[in-house]
């Protein structure tokens, strides 16, 4: 028998440490869970695949010889995407721009989806190039919805960010100027008045380059978002991260560089500048302060020291 839990990726092995017992817990458990998960989906298990974060996930052929991907998420930690909601994205989308989703279990966390290609990271594309594809992509997939989903409203997503920053800031040592923290809180007010001033769309809530997978068939979109969020809002949010990546271009000329990547995303989608603005802004914040708590210093201290730089940037004017 394979000894799954001596072959967990890294990033997946900071987040079961910051679980600590319920970390422990779960790499105890893993190899008799993928084991009988295997047995009962009839897969035939294969190679892990690295570069996730909050599952583990194995490649896999079913019994009728269909390419598929077993995902085992991890114990929820504050900052990851909820199971269920991410269930939900991926039935709504019904393999439209989102993987293909085969087969669930809410109660083991598990789930199969269509195998795909690689990602965008792998690739050679330019930033530019990126930011393009995914813009195009979220276009295709902001689909107007109702409230009858099980997905994470935008109210709710907005009042955990506030007591997240805020709790995180502190637990860290206040790793950043108070003013960051400030107008993090204002920008998230903001947001949460213009809550009722659009219509309501599928969030992916996480479309950076390494969730975005060529397809490997015919099918008319030639990329596919994995690993959503599964959240009901606003467009803005999503093009908020495409604000916090890429931030070597950030770093010497900040300012300059943060307004370019606004007008691009702006001209990409036709979205509201301030809203991708204050959403790129709280999103630099808080994923670096979240990376501060796994990591303790790198990328986390940088994305900080750039979210201090924005603060001379107001309002954005198209």
């Amino acid at each position: 028998m394979v000894r799954w839990n001596e072959l967990i990726p890294e990033d997946v092995g900071k987040k079961l440490t910051a679980l600590d017992v319920d970390g422990i817990k779960w790499k105890n458990n893993l190899n008799a869970l993928i084991e009988g998960i295997g047995k009962e989906w009839e897969i035939s298990l294969e190679g892990v695949i690295e570069g996730g974060s909050e599952a583990f996930v194995v490649r896999c052929t079913s019994i009728n010889g269909k390419k598929c991907i077993l995902k085992i998420f991890i114990p929820q930690l504050e900052g990851n995407s909820v199971f269920v909601q991410q269930v939900e994205a991926y039935k709504i989308a019904n393999g439209y721009g989102y993987a293909k989703l085969i087969k669930y279990d809410i109660e083991k966390k598990a789930m199969l989806l269509e195998c795909l290609g690689l990602s965008m990271y792998e690739l050679t594309y330019s930033p530019e190039e990126q930011i393009k594809t995914i813009c195009s992509l979220l276009k295709e997939t902001w689909i107007t919805i109702d409230e009858n989903y099980c997905l994470k409203p935008m109210k709710e997503l907005i009042q955990w960010f506030r007591k997240f920053i805020i709790d995180s800031w502190e637990k860290t040592g206040k790793p950043c100027d108070k003013k960051v923290i400030e107008r993090a809180m204002l920008y998230l007010e903001s947001r949460l008045i213009s809550v009722n001033l659009y219509e309501p769309v599928l969030v992916h809530g996480d479309p950076h380059p390494g969730n975005i997978l060529q397809t490997l068939n015919d099918d008319p979109v030639s990329f596919k978002f994995i690993d959503p969020d599964g959240i009901i809002g606003e467009p803005g949010y999503d093009l908020g991260i495409l604000m916090r990546e890429w931030i070597d271009e950030f770093e010497d000329f900040p300012i300059e560089k943060a307004k370019e990547r606004i007008s691009l995303l702006f001209k990409e989608t036709g979205i509201d500048i301030q809203s991708i603005w204050e959403w790129g802004f709280i999103q630099l914040v808080s994923t670096g302060l979240f990376l501060k708590l796994i990591e303790g210093t790198g990328l986390g201290d940088r994305m900080l020291t750039i979210s201090s730089e924005w603060l001379s940037i107001q309002n954005i004017k198209q």
